[in-house]
């Protein structure tokens, strides 16, 4: 049997994505995350009892990294989208769970820079693991409020390594945050073009030119992320390889420059220097 070969002027049809969205608190961030397509989520917060009728999917209360390191294929057959809340309480849990094992620990109880660098590897597998099954991924985050100088700069609520690491392997990211209209209303609008006051990144061309999206009253649009995410998979599956590749670098260089810029540490420095892929 002959095997399909993809030129790099081919299209290369993309199944799951990985959505990032990190937000101001009480938006709504854990409601929205319902709103996938046969959405389950893993609730590390322990904050889905308070989306109320807004709960629409399944929901696994993680205690423990187990409860949900060792779900197979077949345990997550009928939902297409994990929702994992909030992600920076994710890479807590594993760090947790490698606690737990006494050669990871050093003498004042906390983790081995070996077990530390073991935690993101294990993070990142995972979510390799399900896109392999063909599920869409949605990060959901805090965001955290920086100040650079006069500049009040907002970005997702993790240190600087693992925020980094996070961006690079999301498609789209966005930043959920409320705007006054021109009539005086409050609106929620997620903003998936970076700027000077956000970090962000827009593979799937989502909001337009002006990389926003306003987000309607979910009990109306109860399918408004997955609506989103098919939005980018359609976008994205547009695009050819050599275009997705060189998009994705640009993308990761000035997310890196804006890093770097706003850095305010030496232990900023550091932290990015560190997320470096050393193979680039």
């Amino acid at each position: 049997m002959a095997i399909q070969i993809i030129t790099a002027d081919q299209a290369l049809t993309v199944k799951a994505i990985i959505t990032y969205i990190y937000a101001d608190p009480g938006l709504g961030k854990t409601s929205m995350g319902f709103t996938g397509d046969k959405a389950i989520s893993f609730d590390f917060d322990k904050g889905s009892h308070r989306t109320g009728e807004l709960r629409r999917g399944a929901v696994v209360p993680v205690q423990k990294w187990t409860d949900i390191g060792n779900l197979t294929e077949q345990d997550l057959a009928p939902y297409n989208t994990i929702v994992l809340d909030t992600v920076g309480a994710m890479l807590e849990c594993i760090k947790s769970y490698l606690l737990s094992i006494p050669n990871n620990r050093q003498k004042d109880n906390t983790l081995k820079l070996k077990a530390q660098g073991a935690a993101n590897v294990m993070f990142k597998n995972y979510v390799h693991m399900l896109i392999s099954m063909g599920k869409d991924v949605v990060f959901l985050a805090h965001a955290s409020e920086d100040q650079n100088g006069d500049q009040v700069i907002y970005r997702p609520d993790l240190g600087g390594k693992n925020r980094n690491e996070l961006y690079r392997i999301a498609d789209v990211m966005g930043y959920l945050t409320t705007v006054r209209t021109g009539d005086g209303k409050p609106a929620r609008v997620i903003n998936f073009n970076p700027s000077d006051t956000h970090h962000a990144k827009n593979a799937g061309a989502l909001g337009g030119e002006t990389g926003e999206v306003w987000v309607p009253d979910l009990k109306e649009n109860p399918m408004f992320l997955a609506d989103l995410i098919s939005q980018a998979k359609d976008h994205i599956n547009t695009l050819t390889p050599v275009q997705l590749a060189a998009n994705k670098a640009i993308e990761e260089f000035n997310n890196f420059a804006q890093s770097c810029e706003e850095a305010v540490y030496a232990s900023d420095l550091n932290q990015l220097t560190e997320s470096l892929d050393k193979e680039h």
